[in-house]
């Protein structure tokens, strides 16, 4: 009887600290695998961005020599964003 409760409470016990072990490692690659993801994103996305707003100052500086397709061509920028640059 003492063995079979001493072998009932150690597994408990040994469950118990697994279960809180492996949350606790679970958490912690959790949140680093989802900053490195967000950073990640975010650098791609601020680049992307970085690119589109440098397209459109370029064509900025066109709109007074080019008319509207060639600077759509130039720029890889739409005719329809080019005109809205235009007003």
């Amino acid at each position: 009887q003492g063995l079979e409760q001493g072998l009932e409470q150690g597994l408990e016990q040994g469950l118990e600290q697994g279960l809180e072990q492996g949350l606790e490692q679970g958490l912690e690659q959790g949140l680093e695998q989802g900053l490195e993801q967000g950073l990640e994103q975010g650098l791609e996305q601020g680049l992307e961005q970085g690119k589109i707003q440098e397209k459109i100052e370029i064509a900025k500086n066109l709109l007074d020599v080019l008319d509207d397709e060639t600077i759509a061509q130039k720029t890889g920028l739409s005719e329809d964003k080019i005109r809205k640059l235009r007003f």
